[in-house]
């Protein structure tokens, strides 16, 4: 292989986790009280060409309405990404929207049935209703990934 094409190959997965990298950045500046930080960090991300990395970062600046439309053209773009719909689940789930975060990890866990993150986000939905779904929801995500701490 050339190396201009092994370039053209390896240069977008490189960019990739650079940016994956800024969003995990980004979560643990908020994390550790580092709001003015964890802000910029963010408002880096909103402007991003990434439609994943600008949603995540149009929520983490709370401009709710644009991430809204952000997960919403990604889902359009990725129908078979269970993981973005999870991650959209969560974005309604954290502004009170229940039901359409429930909706949205049905989807997920119809796209990709050992999605722990969906079964986890679905625990917490059905926990605030007190269902006995919650702890089932919870045990199969536990299950699937026993690392998951949440």
């Amino acid at each position: 292989m050339k190396l201009p094409a092994l370039f053209a190959i390896l240069l977008p997965i490189a960019a990739q986790s650079v940016a994956a990298q800024s969003l995990d950045d980004c979560h643990s500046l908020r994390h550790h009280g580092k709001l003015a930080e964890a802000q910029a960090c963010y408002a880096k991300l909103a402007q991003s060409p990434n439609l994943y990395l600008r949603a995540e970062g149009l929520w983490g600046i709370e401009q709710y309405q644009d991430a809204n439309n952000a997960f919403r053209d990604l889902v359009k773009q990725n129908p078979k990404n269970a993981d973005y719909r999870v991650r959209w689940g969560y974005l309604f789930f954290e502004r009170f929207n229940n039901e359409e975060a429930h909706g949205l990890f049905e989807e997920a866990l119809k796209l990709d049935e050992k999605n722990a993150q969906a079964y986890l986000g679905m625990s917490k939905v059905e926990s605030e209703g007190f269902t006995k779904h919650a702890v089932e929801a919870a045990q199969k995500a536990a299950d699937m990934d026993p690392k998951l701490y949440q």
